[in-house]
């Protein structure tokens, strides 16, 4: 966490003119316009809004405010903000990401605009705030935490949240040259600047409920396991390529180490591989719990993964390809 970042003085005077803001909106009609005219205030003028198949007047909107509308129809966070990159003038050598639903607290801006001297990749953490962490729902809190636990125990550096607001050098995010067309469109970026070497810093910022409109994740049983499975899988590719560029295939095949035989110990790790797998697959139709039979079902595979799991106590280690493997699977 940078120190001492509130005390920093935004000038007015400052050139904005070399800072695009791109933001992706999917039905955000009640709230693109205040957004806008929020940034706008700062002096941020260089706007586009990429609208990533709204049913409602989101572009239009957008439009009238003075801001550059794309259009996007194929669905997915890091499909609209990739799009928004596209053709970008030369002059333009920051980007700024924000959400257009109105729960990004913009007054930190100034803030973040000052550190660009210092950092390459400045992102907000509403998770810094008790105020924010108040506001964010129960899911949030885990799948950040679960992340940020994550991405310390592959890469070594702690990250407190993923969220959408973050300032970043364009020639960086050259550099880090990202892949993902989805949800996991933060975690890659913040993965990839660790494994670049960026300068990053993470800021406090407030964090609103939504000003309108509805969640695409959050608002959802459904939408956030389907974020996180994302989050996790994206982990699991970035960790996966990171093992295979700086070791040797044979290097990266199941280590298994103890006192018990060589077979018994291949034994054990794949009944346990098979339990975990088998188990998902059991319960992954069951997943609807207003349908009562379901809950039943669903518990026959939990307990095929938890058969799984406890076998896996009986070895004392495996190699973290092989358990990526089976976490992505």
């Amino acid at each position: 966490m940078c120190e001492q970042l509130q005390s920093q003085i935004f000038q007015t005077s400052d050139d904005l003119s070399n800072i695009l803001v791109i933001i992706p909106v999917r039905d955000e009609a009640e709230t693109i316009a205040i957004v806008i005219k929020n940034l706008q205030s700062f002096g941020l003028k260089n706007i586009r809004v990429v609208d990533n198949g709204s049913r409602d007047r989101s572009g239009e909107i957008a439009q009238a405010m003075v801001a550059e509308v794309l259009y996007e129809p194929q669905a997915g966070y890091g499909q609209a903000c990739w799009h928004g990159l596209q053709e970008i003038p030369p002059e333009i050598t920051w980007i700024l990401f924000c959400d257009g639903d109105g729960s990004d607290d913009l007054s930190c801006i100034p803030t973040m605009v000052g550190l660009r001297q210092q950092y390459d990749l400045i992102l907000g953490d509403r998770r810094a705030m008790a105020q924010s962490k108040a506001v964010m729902t129960p899911v949030q809190h885990f799948g950040n935490g679960l992340a940020g636990w994550l991405i310390n125990w592959g890469w070594g550096y702690t990250y407190n949240d993923l969220g959408p607001l973050r300032l970043i050098e364009r020639s960086k995010l050259e550099q880090i040259a990202m892949t993902d067309r989805g949800f996991g469109w933060t975690v890659e970026m913040q993965v990839r600047a660790i494994e670049e070497g960026l300068k990053v810093c993470e800021i406090p910022v407030n964090y609103r409920p939504r000003q309108g409109g509805r969640s695409k994740i959050s608002g959802t049983i459904s939408g956030s396991v389907q974020a996180g499975t994302i989050i996790l899988s994206t982990l699991g590719k970035l960790y996966l390529a990171k093992l295979l560029k700086g070791s040797r295939i044979n290097n990266s095949l199941p280590r298994l180490n103890g006192s018990k035989s060589n077979f018994e110990s291949i034994l054990i790790l794949w009944l346990s591989t098979l339990g975990l797998i088998i188990g998902a697959v059991m319960m992954t139709p069951y997943g609807d719990f207003r349908q009562g039979a379901n809950v039943i079902r669903f518990g026959y595979g939990a307990g095929v993964m938890c058969c799984g799991f406890a076998l896996s106590w009986r070895l004392k280690s495996v190699s973290p390809l092989w358990f990526w493997a089976i976490a992505i699977a």
